[in-house]
């Protein structure tokens, strides 16, 4: 006899909950059946494996506003644009990137901004190319994600990133793929459940216009390091239950009919995404 789904409990504010409707279209009356739509699209594909809970399906239909074809569509990228890119996106398990965790490159911070958004500090000028790849930085960033994603104020107020380019050189930007820019954007935009709300830069190098000249073909127009390395090793076994999902590509995928940012005090470059 197959286990019950367990029901989702409401866990947001008053104060939230308004938001959401106001912002997510997300009406409390009908946030069940929404769900189990999006569960019977996600069941229907026979290459497709991923959990069906609630809380789970109810991240994609938060980062859509509750469009059940686009909700449905970003979970097919999620898996999708991982399966395709299996070379670099294999082993999103914290022990696999202990070179970048102990490099501090990025980490959430443990506060949130005046919006209530939780920042992702990076300092890519801690990445030292010689001693582990760029795409290090990247499962980092999106294991960061997968973690704060599970709490469902992020899940309305989003996320900002805060980048401090103290101490880029050169070395670093001869390092740079266009494959990663346009990956690492692809994935934020087009496939993580996620209010990702803009991105601003303080201590920018000189040569900080030639790396936004390689991001910026890929970004739509709408659009403490020990601690947190300690929190993210401590999900280790999170982590490698992630692996066991998937999707065949080869399956058909149909196509579907295709969301501001007051930053943190300082000097720096603002970039709206969302």
């Amino acid at each position: 006899m197959a286990a019950a789904v367990e029901k989702y409990q409401c866990t947001l504010s008053e104060e939230l909950q308004e938001k959401a409707l106001r912002e997510l279209n997300e009406k409390a009356e009908w946030r069940e059946r929404d769900i189990q739509a999006l569960r019977e699209m996600v069941l229907a594909h026979k290459g497709l494996k991923c959990p069906t809970d609630d809380r789970y399906l109810l991240r994609f239909l938060r980062a859509k506003k509750f469009d059940y074809d686009r909700a449905y569509q970003q979970l097919i990228n999620f898996y999708e644009i991982r399966a395709r890119n299996m070379d670099v996106m294999c082993d999103m398990v914290p022990s696999k990137v202990m070179a970048c965790l102990n490099a501090g490159v990025s980490a959430i911070l443990p506060h949130r901004d005046k919006q209530g958004r939780k920042i992702l500090y990076f300092r890519p000028g801690r990445w030292n190319p010689s001693e582990f790849s760029i795409y290090q930085i990247l499962k980092v960033n999106l294991m960061s994600f997968e973690l704060v994603i599970q709490d469902e104020e992020t899940q309305v107020n989003g996320v900002i990133a805060l980048g401090n380019f103290d101490g880029i050189t050169w070395t670093h930007a001869k390092s740079l793929e266009r494959r990663y820019f346009k990956l690492a954007s692809n994935t934020l935009q087009e496939s993580f459940p996620l209010r990702f709300k803009g991105l601003s830069a303080i201590n920018e190098p000189s040569l900080f216009d030639y790396i936004f000249s390689m991001v910026k073909p890929f970004l739509n127009e709408k659009t403490r390091s020990r601690q947190w390395k300690e929190t993210l090793l401590s999900k280790e076994d999170f982590f490698n239950d992630l692996q066991q999902y998937n999707i065949e590509i080869d399956h058909q995928i149909s196509s579907v009919k295709s969301d501001e940012i007051d930053c943190l005090p300082g000097t720096y470059r603002k970039l709206n995404i969302d």
